[in-house]
């Protein structure tokens, strides 16, 4: 009997494992079946309505997106249900490797398979769609952030095989605490037409941002406030201004002796802001980690906004809508631009040539004028929660 323990450890852990991913396709299968359900009502209605799994802000990849939803790559259905109840949507979901140390494998196996089925979609009699491979639009975007192949060359290497396989079936890839040798490691797993975010989460990844932005490898900077606190040895508290303003976003948080702890992150976020805006690539902040403080979140995020970056990775779909709002343009820029656009459109006509400041301008409000396109976009269709629990799209 003594013998036979081992085997029988073995077989229930398989077993557990089996149970598990015939759990988590059945999820996948009960969603997008609400989703048809709910498609299908709406359009009886008239109302073209469209559902969480596939109304996004951004459809094109050139777009940067204001929020970056990260995800656990070993507990992707979780997230999903709880992105689900939220009703709001991410402009961009990543799947973080690097947080499944010791599950590297079921993570890299639950990535896979959630990719893999929103390709082999079947309708209810077990006939398979004319179109198995959608649309590149009617993707959603997804990231993959792996383990850096520098400082964790295993997990870091079997993670950039995955993305070999992967390839096209999603947009880009993340990787961490970059240097000037990142790039020549990993490019033989990426797709040509994977986006490169690089994060700089380490001192070396600071002192180096201008070399790694001027290589010209990669579309997107993430600056990761947490990991370089601890490497940077800062004190407890000192990622972000202390809580002494009662939420009050108006209150000057930079008067306060909490920030001369955060005064090293504030040099090292310009100094990777000025080295990617020096060659053109967009900038996102990192993520607040506890998901409760609410008032912490707003204060965070109004005060990367002010920064002047794009964008910021939140870990829970609560963050969402508060990280659209602080990311949209406000009424007095809508205002200035639409004046700069309505000026250089009578200088056009007046065949007057434009300067390098009015080009400066012309530029800006654009930027500007699209960003608040982009929010129209995703606030046409609001969403709310049906009484099963489902996201559903309100009739227009």
């Amino acid at each position: 009997m003594w013998r036979l323990t081992p085997r029988l450890r073995v077989a229930g852990k398989d077993l557990w494992k089996g149970l598990t991913q015939v759990y988590d396709d059945y999820v996948l299968w009960r969603d997008r079946r609400d989703d048809a359900r709910c498609t299908t009502a709406l359009g009886a209605e008239g109302s073209g309505g469209v559902t969480v799994s596939n109304h996004r802000m951004c459809e094109n990849s050139d777009t940067c997106p204001r929020s970056v939803l990260v995800v656990p790559a070993d507990s992707i259905a979780d997230a999903c249900r709880r992105h689900r109840r939220s009703g709001a949507t991410a402009d961009v979901v990543l799947f973080d490797l690097t947080c499944c140390k010791g599950r590297g494998r079921e993570a890299r196996d639950s990535i896979l398979r959630f990719l893999q089925a929103g390709e082999t979609e079947e309708k209810r009699g077990g006939e398979k769609l004319a179109e198995p491979f959608p649309r590149a639009k009617e993707r959603g975007r997804y990231l993959i952030r792996v383990n850096s192949p520098e400082l964790d060359p295993v997990d870091g290497f079997l993670d950039l095989e995955l993305i070999a396989i992967i390839g096209d079936r999603i947009e880009g890839v993340l990787l961490p605490a970059v240097t000037v040798n990142t790039h020549s490691l990993a490019e033989g797993y990426v797709h040509p037409n994977h986006r490169l975010w690089a994060s700089f989460d380490t001192p070396l990844s600071i002192v180096q941002a201008s070399e790694i932005c001027r290589q010209g490898h990669y579309q997107y900077a993430v600056v990761g406030r947490r990991r370089l606190a601890v490497d940077l040895q800062l004190p407890l508290g000192s990622v972000t201004c202390s809580d002494t303003s009662g939420g009050d976003l108006s209150s000057d948080c930079l008067q306060q002796p909490a920030l001369l702890g955060w005064l090293p992150l504030l040099h090292s976020s310009l100094q990777v802001l000025l080295a990617a805006r020096a060659f053109n690539m967009h900038v996102l902040d990192g993520t607040f980690d506890d998901a409760s403080d609410t008032a912490g979140f707003r204060r965070d995020v109004h005060l990367s906004r002010s920064l002047g970056f794009d964008g910021k990775l939140t870990v829970h779909p609560a963050q969402l809508d508060p990280c659209h709002a602080a990311f949209a343009p406000t009424e007095e820029e809508l205002v200035w631009a639409k004046q700069v656009q309505q000026r250089m459109a009578r200088r056009c006509t007046t065949d007057e040539p434009m300067g390098k400041r009015e080009a400066t301008q012309w530029r800006r409000a654009a930027y500007l004028l699209e960003r608040q396109q982009e929010a129209e976009i995703s606030a046409a269709v609001p969403l709310h929660r049906g009484g099963s629990g489902r996201v559903e799209a309100t009739p227009s």
